[in-house]
């Protein structure tokens, strides 16, 4: 038996009691979303401070948050298949250990080369962690239970953006930027300790078929070299070269700028990757990713809805810090803080969404969240200013977090909804891929944006603050027309009316076939 076997039976052993507590394993499954989402942005808050002590470059300092995304956004789909031979519990367990010790390594780090190096163990057990989480509640839920226990999660990897921000300006400002990664491995033990206790190992479809090389590979490169691409963009150029771009020390002599040839690149391998998946469906063999799922309108306008959320969230929650802190000489610490109306009404929007759904349905649960998140972020452009005070975007935060909870709460059950359960970890691995690589294009949209207003405002003799209220405003308007889109597609999604589906077996297997009332 290799080492590889061996780990998975010791992690397949069933430690917890025969019955299990669901809605305690929902609690589990949040805490590692929320922890595993919560360091996608707290590194863009330590930043300065790591740039002081390790006196780095900033090209380097940029690797520490893009690694982070390239290994979190291009593995997901890999691990999920994998959580389906050998289940899901399995894979989680392994995610949360390996995102915990990378989380003490980059704490411990001696040298800003050993923490990239890190960064990367995290994202990825965070890219095993969270398509598991989102098939697991699928696993262990039937319909009517899936509203609460979807929003819960989702909700929670949404607050893990906002709170990063708090954390890592905390730590930054009062302790050590270190304390910021200390702090996950506790965390991670409860995770643990939590998913040994209360998530059954062997929920998963029962699946006999290999795993997908070839299709792994072809969307690890095309992934990474489309995500790399894009967050480089910004620092050697969009087309020409604005800096010489190095690999391993030595300079390379290119046409043009290493951005879009590696988004060119990337591109081309996600096509050939498409064409492989949809021929080895045609042959019957089992694909890294169904494809053929996003034939259903749930899962093809929600999964678009999902991306552009995420690049609109990430782009409304980085574009405000920076702001505060550059241009309205704020602390880190008081800029994280204005976004805690954003998760804490989140949280206390996750019920409302749950029983929007099962009233009047998911789609129009999702449809009435978007609208309260556009007209939060149309209160936030109207005090946009040259003067803005932290309180002056605090009761738009708020609305804009209700908005966000509600539509968290659901969006997710609307890509489940109509998909047999034996291909859940296929939807639950393209949620969460679209999620992650939206909030890396979010980070740079804000980047571009913020760049190109105040240089063309510089020209005409303006000063430092009003050039930074204009990017901001360009920013929060570049939010609302994501939001007004993300709104007219949520009209394209089926709306349907979650009611109880028989159970079979242990108490988290339900059958396999979507039991939905649908309206409209």
């Amino acid at each position: 038996m290799t080492a590889a076997a061996s780990l998975f039976a010791i992690l397949s052993t069933p430690i917890a009691t025969q019955r299990q507590s669901r809605f305690k394993a929902v609690g589990i499954l949040t805490i590692a979303v929320l922890i595993t989402t919560l360091d996608t942005s707290v590194m863009t808050v330590t930043t300065p401070t790591v740039q002081k002590v390790f006196g780095a470059s900033l090209q380097m300092l940029e690797w520490t948050t893009t690694i982070y995304a390239l290994f979190f956004g291009a593995t997901m789909l890999l691990w999920s298949r994998i959580g389906e031979v050998y289940g899901h519990r399995q894979i989680f367990v392994i995610g949360v250990f390996l995102f915990g010790a990378g989380s003490l390594l980059v704490g411990l780090a001696p040298s800003i080369g050993f923490m990239i190096g890190m960064r990367a163990l995290q994202a990825l057990g965070a890219a095993m962690v969270n398509p598991a989480a989102i098939t697991l509640v699928a696993l262990m839920f039937d319909e009517t239970g899936r509203p609460f226990a979807y929003g819960v999660n989702s909700a929670s990897a949404s607050a893990g953006i906002a709170l990063g921000y708090i954390l890592g300006g905390f730590c930054a400002q009062y302790a050590s930027w270190r304390w910021a990664f200390f702090i996950n491995p506790a965390f991670c033990a409860v995770a643990l300790w939590g998913a040994f206790r209360y998530i059954d190992p062997h929920l998963k479809p029962p699946d006999d078929k290999g795993i997908d090389i070839t299709g792994a590979a072809l969307s690890l490169v095309g992934l990474m070299l489309v995500t790399f691409g894009l967050v480089q963009g910004q620092t050697h150029g969009w087309w020409t070269t604005r800096e010489p771009f190095s690999l391993f020390g030595m300079a390379l002599a290119l046409p043009l700028s290493v951005a879009p040839l590696s988004i060119a690149l990337g591109t081309a391998a996600l096509g050939v990757f498409t064409w492989f998946e949809l021929a080895l469906k045609r042959s019957g063999q089992r694909p890294l990713l169904d494809l053929t799922l996003f034939a259903l309108p749930s899962v093809r306008w929600g999964g678009l809805d999902t991306f552009m959320r995420s690049v609109a969230q990430f782009a409304l929650y980085y574009g405000l810090t920076l702001y505060l802190q550059n241009d309205g000489g704020m602390s880190a610490l008081t800029a994280g803080l204005a976004l805690v109306p954003i998760a804490v009404s989140s949280i206390f929007a996750i019920p409302v969404g749950g029983t929007l759904a099962i009233r009047f349905g998911t789609q129009r649960s999702v449809f009435i969240g978007l609208v309260v998140q556009a007209i939060g972020v149309l209160w936030l452009w109207w005090v946009i200013g040259p003067s803005l005070h932290l309180w002056s975007v605090l009761l738009p935060n708020l609305v804009f977090g209700l908005g966000v909870g509600m539509t968290n709460a659901q969006l997710t059950n609307v890509i489940m909804q109509d998909v047999p359960i034996t291909r859940s970890a296929d939807a639950a691995a393209a949620a969460a891929t679209l999620r992650q690589i939206g909030y890396g294009i979010g980070a740079v949209s804000v980047g571009v944006i913020l760049s190109s207003t105040p240089t063309a405002l510089a020209l005409d003799g303006y000063s430092r603050l009003t050039q930074g209220s204009a990017g901001m405003e360009d920013n929060v308007l570049f939010n609302l027309a994501l939001l007004l889109a993300s709104i007219l597609f949520a009209l394209l999604i089926p709306n349907r009316i979650p009611r109880k589906s028989l159970q079979k077996g242990t108490e988290g297997w339900h059958e396999p076939h979507v039991c939905l009332r649908g309206e409209g």
